[in-house]
């Protein structure tokens, strides 16, 4: 499944920045990215640690679509979809749960 999702050109192509992820609490056990290229986007989170891991991940170039703030996130890995805000998402965060080395994948 990994194979599949990042043979696409946003991962190769496209323009990637590290987000900082609020070290309090769990939240030192993650890490994240976004990727950017064209229209497409994605968000990677992963869990490096032996325990749980949990935190808002701040998602600067989120915007919904039509100008309207609704975001749609498919979490790649395992198809589950999601409504977000995505102002919500530029400030406070998207909070993500993520079990020992473990990852997520979100398109958006």
């Amino acid at each position: 499944k990994y194979l599949s999702i990042l043979a696409d050109p946003v991962f190769h192509k496209g323009t990637w920045t590290y987000i900082s992820v609020p070290k309090e609490h769990s939240g030192w056990r993650l890490m994240a990215w976004r990727w950017a290229l064209g229209d497409t986007k994605r968000l990677v989170i992963v869990n490096f640690s032996d325990e749980t891991g949990g935190a808002p991940v701040q998602v600067a170039d989120a915007y919904g679509e039509h100008g309207g703030d609704l975001i749609n996130l498919q979490e790649l890995l395992t198809g589950a979809y999601y409504d977000r805000s995505a102002q919500e998402m530029r400030t406070s965060g998207l909070y993500c749960i993520l079990q020992p080395f473990t990852a997520q994948i979100f398109s958006y």
